[in-house]
């Protein structure tokens, strides 16, 4: 058992790598274009069928999944001016997506969804834990500054989908484990500064809150929450100012141009954009030579795939995530709204797979029906 759990860790550190990375095709490293996820890739997946877990029928139900992501985003790449930019949407929503949700299901099926959840758990805590001595060396408050292996959102999505796991699991389980680990991760967002993944997690954490009632112990964790709020607000870290500009609606300023209001204006030029190629979009990756500034994407996910696909396949699109929101186990919702919500502050559809591949995954293995849903208990 010991073993298998410590194997399941491993996987499971492999797979927060590809999804860190986020990228099936070669990327560049020190000069050279090397196949770095891709190996990573198939180390995985050989390790997988050697122990059995990936088999027909679920590669079959993936595919089948991913086909109209297939169909629209590809159709909607001839019409690129940027090859490369293109190339790599495609692989966010549609190439890497599909490998992950095959090698998560996999991972699944070998761990089983509760001790699949675990292993998560802790791996978000163990690279957490190697970011900390890596900013500490490297500077501890600056953002500028990689999070080990991500940027900052990224890093921010990562770490809050762990702690809302944390948090499911601590209701759900009632072992204090969990509710410390969420607390842990739960600081670690705000560690970020990055507006678009703590506005998300508390809105997560809100509802998953809200669902359970007002018990002790659901008091007991608002209370803690807002003491953290409070003390991280009123801290001398000059960066909290970042998360107080979340509240800014002025954009007339440098400093406030990473802000919520400073975004207003990519939103109200995105939509001039819908409006003048409305059926047809732009083509993926031309948002950049359409709008008034020097962005390359507008920060809010919904917009940029009306504005590059169309209202017409774009729409559908939109309506098919829907779809698989409503169809993917009930827990993974709340991971899926969480993504929803922080791909409106920031991210283009190169991130798409953080969005869907697990919730794909959970579709295809509850198609099967010899899983029960209840992914984190």
């Amino acid at each position: 058992m010991k073993s298998i759990k410590v194997t399941s860790f491993l996987l499971c550190l492999i797979i927060y790598t590809l999804f860190a990375v986020g990228k099936i095709l070669p990327i560049f490293l020190l000069g050279y274009m090397l196949p770095v996820n891709t190996l990573l890739a198939v180390l995985l997946a050989s390790i997988f069928f050697y122990f059995g877990t990936i088999n027909v029928r679920d590669l079959t139900n993936i595919t089948f999944l991913y086909i109209p992501f297939a169909m629209v985003f590809i159709l909607s790449s001839f019409d690129t001016q940027y090859q490369e930019y293109a190339m790599a949407k495609l692989d966010g929503a549609l190439f890497f997506g599909f490998i992950s949700s095959i090698l998560v299901a996999a991972f699944v099926r070998l761990s089983g969804f509760e001790g699949a959840v675990k292993s998560f758990i802790y791996t978000a805590l163990v690279m957490l834990f190697l970011t900390v001595i890596y900013k500490l060396i490297f500077g501890f408050f600056d953002r500028n500054v990689r999070f080990f292996l991500n940027g900052p959102i990224v890093f921010g999505w990562l770490m809050s989908m762990a702690a809302i796991a944390s948090l499911y699991n601590f209701f759900s389980l009632e072992k204090r484990f969990y509710l410390v680990s969420f607390f842990i991760l739960f600081i670690s967002v705000f560690w970020t500064f990055s507006k678009g993944p703590i506005l998300s997690l508390l809105i997560c954490c809100t509802i998953l809150i809200s669902s359970f009632g007002l018990q002790k112990k659901v008091l007991k964790i608002i209370s803690l929450m807002l003491l953290i709020l409070f003390l991280i607000l009123n801290s001398d870290v000059p960066q909290v100012n970042r998360i107080m500009m979340a509240l800014d609606y002025s954009n007339n300023t440098e400093a406030s141009h990473g802000s919520i209001g400073s975004r207003l204006e990519l939103y109200l030029d995105t939509l001039r954009i819908i409006s003048q190629n409305l059926w047809g979009g732009v083509g993926l990756g031309n948002w950049q030579y359409y709008n008034q500034s020097n962005f390359i994407y507008p920060h809010n996910l919904i917009l940029e795939i009306l504005s590059e696909l169309g209202v017409l396949l774009g729409g559908g699109v939109l309506i098919y995530i829907l779809l698989l929101f409503y169809k993917c186990p009930r827990e993974l919702k709340l991971i899926m709204l969480f993504m929803f919500l922080a791909l409106q502050f920031s991210g283009d559809t190169t991130y798409l797979y953080f969005f869907y591949s697990i919730p794909i995954a959970g579709i295809a293995l509850s198609l099967r029906k010899k899983i029960d849903n209840n992914v984190f208990s």
